[in-house]
Protein backbone atom coordinates (compact mmCIF):
# COMPACT_ATOMS: atom_id res chain seq x y z
CA UNK A 1 0.00 0.00 0.00
CA UNK A 2 2.98 2.57 0.72
CA UNK A 3 4.15 1.47 -2.57
CA UNK A 4 1.23 2.27 -4.46
CA UNK A 5 1.02 5.32 -2.55
CA UNK A 6 4.15 6.66 -3.32
CA UNK A 7 3.73 5.57 -7.06
CA UNK A 8 0.62 7.85 -7.07
CA UNK A 9 2.62 11.08 -5.20
CA UNK A 10 5.23 10.49 -7.92
CA UNK A 11 3.86 9.75 -11.01
CA UNK A 12 -0.21 10.52 -11.22
CA UNK A 13 -0.23 13.23 -9.36
CA UNK A 14 2.78 15.48 -11.40
CA UNK A 15 0.93 14.36 -14.41
CA UNK A 16 -2.87 15.43 -13.35
CA UNK A 17 -1.40 18.52 -11.86
CA UNK A 18 0.20 18.99 -15.15
CA UNK A 19 -2.85 18.36 -17.24
CA UNK A 20 -5.09 21.05 -15.05
CA UNK A 21 -1.92 23.81 -15.43
CA UNK A 22 -1.61 23.11 -19.09
CA UNK A 23 -5.22 22.36 -19.97
CA UNK A 24 -6.18 25.34 -23.30
CA UNK A 25 -8.17 28.03 -22.40
CA UNK A 26 -9.12 30.42 -24.90
CA UNK A 27 -8.69 34.22 -24.90
CA UNK A 28 -12.53 34.80 -25.89
CA UNK A 29 -13.77 33.09 -23.21
CA UNK A 30 -13.13 36.20 -21.14
CA UNK A 31 -15.12 39.31 -21.62
CA UNK A 32 -12.82 42.47 -22.56
CA UNK A 33 -12.38 43.55 -19.14
CA UNK A 34 -10.74 40.06 -17.50
CA UNK A 35 -8.68 40.03 -20.61
CA UNK A 36 -7.31 43.12 -20.01
CA UNK A 37 -6.75 42.00 -16.59
CA UNK A 38 -4.79 38.71 -17.39
CA UNK A 39 -2.76 40.46 -20.95
CA UNK A 40 -1.67 43.35 -18.23
CA UNK A 41 -0.64 40.93 -15.49
CA UNK A 42 1.62 38.59 -18.48
CA UNK A 43 3.07 41.86 -19.95
CA UNK A 44 3.64 43.38 -16.33
CA UNK A 45 5.52 40.08 -15.62
CA UNK A 46 7.82 40.46 -18.50
CA UNK A 47 8.97 43.82 -16.73
CA UNK A 48 9.30 42.26 -13.93
CA UNK A 49 6.42 43.48 -11.72
CA UNK A 50 5.87 42.13 -8.24
CA UNK A 51 2.60 41.17 -6.56
CA UNK A 52 1.82 45.14 -5.45
CA UNK A 53 2.02 46.18 -8.66
CA UNK A 54 0.18 43.61 -10.33
CA UNK A 55 -2.80 44.88 -7.93
CA UNK A 56 -2.46 48.22 -8.91
CA UNK A 57 -2.63 47.16 -12.60
CA UNK A 58 -5.28 44.93 -12.60
CA UNK A 59 -7.33 48.01 -10.53
CA UNK A 60 -6.34 50.83 -12.88
CA UNK A 61 -7.72 48.51 -15.75
CA UNK A 62 -11.01 48.17 -14.33
CA UNK A 63 -10.49 52.15 -13.88
CA UNK A 64 -10.53 52.37 -17.20
CA UNK A 65 -11.71 50.10 -19.14
CA UNK A 66 -14.07 51.43 -22.45
CA UNK A 67 -13.41 54.58 -20.23
CA UNK A 68 -16.42 53.16 -17.38
CA UNK A 69 -14.89 53.22 -14.24
CA UNK A 70 -15.73 49.37 -12.70
CA UNK A 71 -15.77 48.60 -9.09
CA UNK A 72 -14.80 44.97 -9.11
CA UNK A 73 -12.69 42.77 -6.73
CA UNK A 74 -9.30 43.69 -7.82
CA UNK A 75 -9.76 47.38 -6.56
CA UNK A 76 -11.91 45.75 -3.49
CA UNK A 77 -8.30 44.00 -2.33
CA UNK A 78 -6.37 47.36 -3.46
CA UNK A 79 -5.13 49.57 -0.23
CA UNK A 80 -6.36 53.32 -0.82
CA UNK A 81 -3.02 54.10 -1.59
CA UNK A 82 -2.92 51.79 -3.90
CA UNK A 83 -6.39 53.11 -5.50
CA UNK A 84 -5.26 56.29 -5.87
CA UNK A 85 -2.11 54.86 -7.74
CA UNK A 86 -4.07 53.37 -10.13
CA UNK A 87 -6.30 56.18 -10.64
CA UNK A 88 -3.21 57.76 -11.98
CA UNK A 89 -2.27 55.18 -14.22
CA UNK A 90 -5.89 54.56 -15.49
CA UNK A 91 -5.67 58.36 -16.03
CA UNK A 92 -2.66 58.28 -18.30
CA UNK A 93 -3.85 55.21 -20.49
CA UNK A 94 -5.00 57.29 -23.04
CA UNK A 95 -1.70 58.97 -23.68
CA UNK A 96 -0.15 58.35 -26.76
CA UNK A 97 3.82 57.27 -27.15
CA UNK A 98 4.16 59.69 -29.54
CA UNK A 99 2.85 62.93 -27.46
CA UNK A 100 -0.49 63.64 -29.05
CA UNK A 101 -2.39 61.95 -26.67
CA UNK A 102 -4.98 62.57 -23.46
CA UNK A 103 -4.73 64.21 -20.86
CA UNK A 104 -1.41 65.78 -20.75
CA UNK A 105 0.28 64.62 -23.99
CA UNK A 106 3.24 63.54 -22.34
CA UNK A 107 5.78 62.50 -24.93
CA UNK A 108 6.37 58.60 -24.46
CA UNK A 109 9.28 57.89 -21.61
CA UNK A 110 7.21 60.62 -19.71
CA UNK A 111 3.98 58.25 -19.82
CA UNK A 112 4.21 56.10 -16.78
CA UNK A 113 5.10 52.56 -17.70
CA UNK A 114 1.88 51.11 -15.85
CA UNK A 115 -0.32 53.63 -18.05
CA UNK A 116 1.33 52.09 -21.49
CA UNK A 117 1.08 48.31 -20.37
CA UNK A 118 -2.68 48.81 -19.42
CA UNK A 119 -3.26 50.65 -22.81
CA UNK A 120 -1.56 48.28 -24.96
CA UNK A 121 -3.25 44.79 -22.69
CA UNK A 122 -6.98 46.77 -23.61
CA UNK A 123 -6.03 47.47 -27.18
CA UNK A 124 -5.23 43.62 -26.99
CA UNK A 125 -8.39 42.51 -25.34
CA UNK A 126 -10.58 44.37 -27.86
CA UNK A 127 -9.07 42.30 -30.64
CA UNK A 128 -9.19 39.19 -29.17
CA UNK A 129 -11.57 38.64 -26.17
CA UNK A 130 -15.21 37.73 -25.97
CA UNK A 131 -17.21 39.80 -28.13
CA UNK A 132 -14.31 41.34 -30.30
CA UNK A 133 -13.35 40.18 -33.38
CA UNK A 134 -12.50 37.52 -31.57
CA UNK A 135 -8.77 37.56 -33.51
CA UNK A 136 -5.85 34.77 -32.72
CA UNK A 137 -2.98 36.50 -31.31
CA UNK A 138 -0.66 36.56 -34.48
CA UNK A 139 -3.28 38.59 -36.28
CA UNK A 140 -3.83 41.14 -33.09
CA UNK A 141 0.06 41.44 -32.60
CA UNK A 142 0.15 42.80 -36.03
CA UNK A 143 -1.90 45.42 -35.20
CA UNK A 144 -0.54 46.06 -32.33
CA UNK A 145 3.13 46.39 -33.54
CA UNK A 146 1.33 48.47 -36.74
CA UNK A 147 0.72 51.32 -33.73
CA UNK A 148 3.66 50.53 -32.15
CA UNK A 149 6.21 53.85 -31.91
CA UNK A 150 2.76 56.00 -32.37
CA UNK A 151 0.21 55.12 -30.33
CA UNK A 152 1.80 52.30 -27.75
CA UNK A 153 5.90 51.84 -26.16
CA UNK A 154 7.62 49.12 -28.76
CA UNK A 155 8.84 47.65 -25.97
CA UNK A 156 5.38 46.89 -24.33
CA UNK A 157 4.13 45.69 -27.45
CA UNK A 158 7.48 43.85 -27.72
CA UNK A 159 6.71 42.72 -24.15
CA UNK A 160 3.37 41.13 -25.35
CA UNK A 161 4.78 39.17 -28.42
CA UNK A 162 7.18 37.67 -26.33
CA UNK A 163 4.38 36.28 -24.25
CA UNK A 164 2.81 34.84 -26.82
CA UNK A 165 5.84 33.14 -28.17
CA UNK A 166 7.03 32.15 -24.89
CA UNK A 167 3.40 30.40 -23.85
CA UNK A 168 2.58 29.58 -27.69
CA UNK A 169 4.75 26.70 -26.57
CA UNK A 170 2.37 25.00 -24.27
CA UNK A 171 -0.97 24.95 -26.05
CA UNK A 172 -1.99 24.27 -29.47
CA UNK A 173 -4.99 27.06 -29.35
CA UNK A 174 -4.17 30.34 -31.18
CA UNK A 175 -5.83 32.57 -29.19
CA UNK A 176 -4.99 31.31 -25.55
CA UNK A 177 -5.20 32.94 -22.35
CA UNK A 178 -1.58 33.56 -20.83
CA UNK A 179 -1.04 31.49 -17.90
CA UNK A 180 2.48 31.49 -16.68
CA UNK A 181 2.44 34.31 -14.84
CA UNK A 182 0.28 32.96 -12.60
CA UNK A 183 2.07 30.07 -11.61
CA UNK A 184 3.59 30.76 -7.55
CA UNK A 185 6.78 31.61 -6.90
CA UNK A 186 9.58 34.14 -8.40
CA UNK A 187 9.64 36.02 -11.72
CA UNK A 188 13.00 33.81 -12.18
CA UNK A 189 11.43 30.65 -11.27
CA UNK A 190 8.61 31.31 -13.44
CA UNK A 191 10.32 32.38 -16.66
CA UNK A 192 13.48 30.02 -16.22
CA UNK A 193 12.62 26.91 -13.98
CA UNK A 194 8.54 26.55 -15.12
CA UNK A 195 9.01 25.93 -18.94
CA UNK A 196 11.48 23.04 -17.98
CA UNK A 197 9.37 21.09 -15.49
CA UNK A 198 6.55 21.29 -18.27
CA UNK A 199 9.01 19.83 -20.67
CA UNK A 200 9.58 17.04 -18.43
CA UNK A 201 6.02 16.74 -17.17
CA UNK A 202 4.92 16.57 -20.86
CA UNK A 203 7.08 13.66 -21.71
CA UNK A 204 10.40 15.09 -22.55
CA UNK A 205 8.81 17.66 -24.86
CA UNK A 206 11.84 19.96 -25.43
CA UNK A 207 10.55 23.25 -24.39
CA UNK A 208 12.98 26.55 -24.12
CA UNK A 209 13.41 28.53 -20.95
CA UNK A 210 12.70 31.92 -21.66
CA UNK A 211 15.39 34.56 -22.57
Amino acid sequence: VLALALFVLITVVPQTAFTIVTRPRPISALDRLTASKVYAAAIGDMFGFGKDEHRVLACACELSGDGVPVVGDSLSRCSIDEVQEACFLALYSRERWDGTGWPAKLPGPAIPLGSRVVAVAQAWSAQTAQGSPELNHEVALLGLTARSGTQFDPAVVEAARTVVAQEAQFTPLPAFQPRLHGWPGSYAWRRTVAPRVLGRLSGGRNIAAPA
